[in-house]
């Protein structure tokens, strides 16, 4: 459509690097749209961030680096929503790539619509079987902007958890790091993508596709008319029996104080429950409430129900333990580990509740997990000594002397003081080559 058609500029300091999949509901994030970017000028996040896009941001005014220093430190999640961060380095962003298009990758065109509170996790969550395919298919791999909502736990397309933790570290994944790589761990720096897996959840994903539905639209009607989204509440609010405050709280699970806020101008947006919870009540599209005006005098056509707050369940232990010992077979077959956390999710209970009912079995995952992180350590010190022998080969053929300070310059990691093994290859190798070593040898 002409309306997507975006006008780019004959040249930018970066490159003009398209935004993933505008205009639906696997549009990318503004976080992984900046990592991509770094990626495609061979730098890191730490380099794009410091060099450019904080010089930019001082040049034109728009923060001082002190303040720009616990931004990125503490508020990067808000990149992606709707907070003045986003909105002005959506802004540099689009100036420095020649586009104009990027505040769509972030939440900015509902900004004074949508209520910022309980909308964005702090951290970042992913899909692992969509980052899989992502890279099997040699597309780019990036994070969905979809992925990063409080009311998104399940993957619409596979019906798993979303995950937030490296299933080889256990650590959790900040939205925006200076290491970051999409897809990648950012401590151990392990593929965080893996393979189906066998159990699917099943639940009620209405969240998810209304919230799609509000993804979809954001390029394609911005600038959103607020009159029609007051007009429309308004008419709702007006054929609301009394008590109207009873009403809305039992049966669409609203406040009367904040629709009524709202009507009247004097709010900062419904939140995003608020605004689900009668597209449910009403059976009635994200974009029809949004964009179109719509008559609330009509009879409501179906009670259909409301998402609520998770009751607790009677713990039915067979099914359980038959899908624990599911996922015992998978991890024997993939030979890599899957932790006990993400079981306990993907299942719908505590970890707790497993490792009470079902010892055993918690123990032979953990000894499994155990040997496969133990033979992954050992594959990784041996193939870094072995990088540590051909860079002081290398070094040594060049006509330089290979002293240690040099070669941990040419490596693709640190080298720090707590790992003699590193120091004593690089001796062993000196030593191969019939040199010896200078008074400093560290230098």
């Amino acid at each position: 459509m002409e309306d997507n058609v975006y006008i780019q500029n004959d040249t930018s300091v970066l490159y003009n690097l398209s935004p993933i999949n505008i205009g639906t509901m696997e549009v990318e994030s503004l976080t992984s749209y900046i990592a991509r970017l770094s990626e495609e000028h061979c730098v890191n996040v730490n380099t794009l961030i410091n060099e450019i896009l904080i010089k930019e941001i001082e040049k034109e005014g728009l923060y001082r680096r002190r303040n720009l220093s616990a931004i990125y430190k503490t508020s990067t999640s808000k990149f992606n929503g709707l907070t003045t961060a986003a909105e002005k380095h959506s802004k540099i962003l689009n100036k420095l790539t020649g586009r104009n298009d990027l505040q769509y990758i972030t939440l900015i065109p509902y900004k004074g619509i949508i209520n910022k509170c309980y909308l964005l996790s702090e951290n970042k969550y992913w899909c692992p079987i969509c980052l899989e395919e992502m890279k099997d298919s040699n597309d780019a791999v990036y994070e969905k902007l979809i992925w990063n909502f409080q009311l998104v736990d399940i993957c619409h397309i596979h019906h798993i958890r979303l995950e937030n933790k490296c299933t080889y570290c256990n650590t959790i994944q900040k939205s925006l790091q200076y290491n970051m790589i999409n897809g990648y761990c950012q401590k151990c720096k392990s593929w965080l993508g893996r393979e189906a897996a066998e159990v699917k959840i099943e639940k009620d994903l209405d969240n998810v596709f209304i919230i799609g539905q509000l993804l979809e639209n954001t390029s394609q009607y911005y600038p959103f008319n607020k009159e029609i989204i007051q007009k429309n509440l308004r008419s709702l609010y007006e054929i609301i029996p009394s008590p109207k405050r009873e009403y809305l709280e039992k049966n669409i699970g609203i406040s009367d104080k904040q629709i009524s806020r709202y009507i009247s101008g004097d709010s900062n947006g419904l939140t995003i429950q608020s605004f689900i919870n009668i597209c449910l009540y009403y059976q009635i599209s994200m974009r029809e409430l949004i964009t179109n005006y719509i008559d609330f005098s009509l009879e409501v056509r179906d009670e259909k129900k409301i998402n609520r707050l998770r009751k607790y369940k009677r713990v039915d232990v067979r099914k359980l333990e038959s899908d624990l010992k599911e996922y015992l077979k998978l991890t024997h077959k993939r030979k890599a580990p899957i932790s006990i956390l993400y079981i306990a999710e993907q299942l719908g209970v505590s970890d707790f509740t497993l490792i009470k009912y079902f010892p055993e079995l918690i123990d032979q995952l953990k000894e499994i997990n155990r040997k496969y992180r133990a033979d992954v350590c050992i594959k990784r010190k041996n193939e870094r000594m072995e990088l540590v022998r051909e860079e002081t080969i290398k070094l040594f053929r060049s006509g330089i002397y290979p002293s240690f300070r040099k070669v941990n310059s040419k490596l693709p990691f640190t080298i720090t003081g707590f790992e003699k093994i590193y120091r004593d290859k690089w001796e062993e190798t000196i030593l191969e080559l019939g040199l010896s070593q200078r008074v400093n040898q560290y230098n």
